[in-house]
């Protein structure tokens, strides 16, 4: 056999034994190495990947929702404003308002006003005006209260309830008729006369109207009945006489 048919792997086999177990134990050595080297790789690659791992992925999408929840409450309460304006801001509406809409008027400020400028203030801001006499020391004439008060708006036609200082009635009933004529006009009023068939002292009041303690208008009319004389019905010999 020459040297070239030698097989290497042969040659290692057949070496003495102090040779084979010193190179046995060096194989093994090197695969234990190398093993150890892979799975130290395999670590170190593990821990690389975590380690470069982008942070803050479960926070990140979260974060837009609560800008949007943000932007869709947001758009009802402009549309409200828009569209549901409250009825202070169309009180100067009037009959061209168009469609359905309700048309609101203004109350104005009358306190202070006598009846006539109240009254045609109320009318012609579109509302009907109700007027109360109120007997409590106010000036004759004059606004005292009103109800709504000046500035609300209400549906055109409603009322408007005016208080004005009245004339309270006298007690003239028993009295003798010029002096209870005396007591009506210096209560502010004016006196009228009535009389009625039947008994009572002559010349003395026997009832008013209004009643004592109304409270009127300043100027307003009471009357006062007095007993009157009974006529006799005409007797048949002068209807008789009368006729022929």
């Amino acid at each position: 056999m020459t040297v070239s048919d030698r097989d290497p792997a042969a040659e290692l086999l057949t070496e003495p034994a102090d040779d084979g177990r010193a190179g046995l134990m060096w194989r093994r050595n090197v695969i234990i190495a190398a093993v150890v080297l892979a799975c130290l790789g395999a670590m170190v690659g593990t821990a690389f990947g975590l380690a470069n791992m982008p942070e803050g992925d479960d926070s990140a999408g979260p974060a837009p929702t609560p800008t949007a929840s943000l932007g869709v409450s947001a758009e009802p309460s402009a549309t409200v404003s828009e569209t549901s304006p409250a009825p202070e801001e169309t009180g100067g509406c009037t009959s061209n308002c168009g469609g359905n809409q309700t048309n609101y008027k203004t109350v104005p400020h009358v306190i202070d006003k006598d009846e006539t400028s109240a009254r045609t203030a109320v009318t012609n801001a579109g509302l009907s005006p109700k007027v109360v006499y109120v007997c409590n020391g106010h000036s004759v004439g004059k606004v005292v209260a009103q109800d709504p008060g000046g500035g609300v708006t209400l549906p055109a036609g409603r009322t408007v309830e005016i208080s004005v200082g009245g004339v309270k009635v006298p007690d003239v009933a028993g009295d003798y008729v010029d002096y209870a004529k005396q007591q009506i006009a210096d209560a502010g009023l004016k006196a009228s006369v009535s009389s009625k068939p039947g008994g009572g002292e002559p010349g003395t009041v026997l009832s008013q109207s209004p009643s004592a303690g109304s409270c009127v208008k300043g100027g307003s009319t009471v009357t006062v009945t007095v007993p009157g004389a009974t006529q006799a019905p005409p007797s048949a010999a002068a209807a008789g006489g009368s006729g022929g």
